[in-house]
């Protein structure tokens, strides 16, 4: 219960992520891209990584067993 902003957080950035990434390959446009300015989508693509990452230790179990 600790963790379920993270993991919310997490989940949203990896949506977004994702549906940008299918847009991208079928409309071959990048909506991340051109909705922010280039410093701000390099952020929000570090923050998808670390968002990824945190999925995974979350699914195998290395964070938030808490009970």
């Amino acid at each position: 219960m600790k963790n379920l902003h993270l993991e919310t957080i997490a989940a949203f950035l990896l949506i977004i992520a994702g549906l940008n990434a299918g847009v991208s390959a079928v409309f071959d446009t990048n909506i991340v891209g051109n909705v922010l300015d280039g410093g701000i989508s390099t952020a929000f693509y570090a923050l998808v990584g670390l968002s990824a990452v945190w999925a995974l230790a979350t699914r195998f179990g290395i964070v938030g067993q808490e009970d």
